[in-house]
């Protein structure tokens, strides 16, 4: 079924996470989404509750990112 639908098919379900991984889980993502932000590329990403910087090939570049602005539960500094 992932398959038909286009918006689909690169999605992933994300792992059953005791609650002080889903903390840290959350905290990367908005790490990462940060850094990313300040790069206007998508550079960074979450593997193992951790952010980890994209390997990308010599000559391949950066995915674009497109920075939100405000996002739900966001915190200003």
């Amino acid at each position: 079924m992932k398959w038909k639908v286009k918006e689909l098919q690169n999605a992933s379900a994300r792992p059953d996470l005791s609650k002080p991984e889903l903390s840290k889980f959350r905290e990367s993502w908005r790490k990462a989404i940060a850094l990313n932000d300040n790069a206007g590329k998508r550079i960074y990403t979450v593997r193992n509750l951790e952010v980890v910087k994209i390997s990308y090939k010599p000559d391949q570049e950066p995915f674009t990112w497109t920075v939100r602005g405000n996002r739900k539960g966001a915190t200003q500094n």
